[in-house]
């Protein structure tokens, strides 16, 4: 046996090294070769062909400067406190939207076309591939065993087939959608789109109705207030036949004649706001503007590419390991 002074990888002879590489090298490249062959099958037969699809959105509106405010906007739309949100601008009320089980609900009851089963149905059944499953009793009532597929379906969307990033910077708001099939994501990205127009829709109403009501409360009051001072304007003229006499009497004429104008023109103005306000909600107020439209993607996710390059590395990994472990074992014998 030849006698070595170092370990067991340096000590290995050039020329004996070289031998039995040769000899392994065959088994090497099938190793890596059947690795590559078994993730191809594994991407082409049993792992799902993901299409994805995405769009930037930025919002113009501006923030909402009521604590009080906010959080009622907030509130209605089903989102969790106020707290926890950087910032009460509609872009980050729109990235709470995205993230919220509110949204998911809402998409995993819409219908989208699905051409596994040749018709519209409703994401949930898409995700959980199942068109015949039922979450309702008879009495339309969620069965306990229909609220743990909601939950499951869920969970799935918003952990594997919707992501939505948000650019503190820019308030510039991008999401995906990853889906088995190229007009299902790009379906679902449209109607994102379309669900935060509808609920800054319900904010611009809300906002309305929030201004209204104040409006309103306040020209009862001056109209109230108004019939006094015109009332008392009256029986002070009734009771003081001969003003232009008397400076004090022309002066307290005079006061109470400019209340009735001030009021007068408060009421104006008031009524003229409340008009307006009616028409606000049609401003767009907190106007979506979408910076890039989704489109139906071409090409599957990259995803299937990167989990085939595994595979082969781990064939080159174990081939390589293997190697080594015949040159090591090669050597002892020698």
């Amino acid at each position: 046996m030849n006698n070595h002074s170092s370990g067991p990888y340096t000590n290995i002879e050039t020329n004996n090294f070289l031998s039995v590489f040769k000899s392994e090298i065959n088994t090497s490249i099938k190793i890596t070769s059947l690795f590559a062959a078994f993730g191809l099958i594994f991407l082409l037969f049993f792992y799902p062909a993901n299409f994805k699809s995405s769009a930037t959105i930025v919002h113009n509106g501006t923030s909402m400067n009521s604590s009080q405010f906010a959080s009622g906007i907030i509130s209605s739309l089903g989102l969790p406190g106020s707290s926890g949100m950087s910032s009460t601008s509609p872009s980050e009320i729109s990235f709470q939207i995205l993230k919220s089980h509110s949204f998911a609900n809402e998409m995993l009851f819409t219908k989208f076309y699905y051409s596994k089963f040749d018709k519209k149905i409703e994401l949930f059944k898409i995700l959980l591939d199942d068109e015949k499953i039922q979450v309702f009793d008879q009495e339309n009532k969620m069965t306990d065993e229909g609220r743990q597929d909601i939950y499951s379906a869920k969970k799935y969307f918003l952990e594997e087939i919707f992501s939505v990033e948000k650019n503190r910077i820019t308030n510039v708001i991008n999401f995906s959608i990853v889906s088995p099939e190229a007009n299902l994501s790009y379906n679902i990205a449209n109607t994102t789109i379309d669900y935060l127009n509808s609920r800054f829709n319900e904010i611009d109403i809300f906002r309305a109705k929030q201004k209204k009501d104040f409006l309103d409360t306040r020209l009862k009051t001056i109209e109230e207030e108004l019939l006094l001072l015109e009332k008392d304007y009256i029986d002070f003229k009734n009771q003081n036949k001969f003003i232009s006499q008397s400076p004090l009497l022309e002066i307290e004429e005079k006061t109470l004649s400019r209340k009735v104008e001030l009021h007068t023109y408060l009421l104006s103005s008031l009524r003229q706001q409340s008009e307006l306000i009616e028409m606000e909600v049609y401003d767009h107020i907190n106007e979506l503007a979408v910076i890039s439209y989704p489109e139906i993607p071409a090409y599957r996710n990259n995803r299937r590419i990167f989990l085939l390059i595994g595979f082969v590395v781990l064939g080159l990994f174990l081939s390589i390991t293997n190697l080594f472990r015949i040159l090591l074992l090669h050597d002892k014998k020698t």
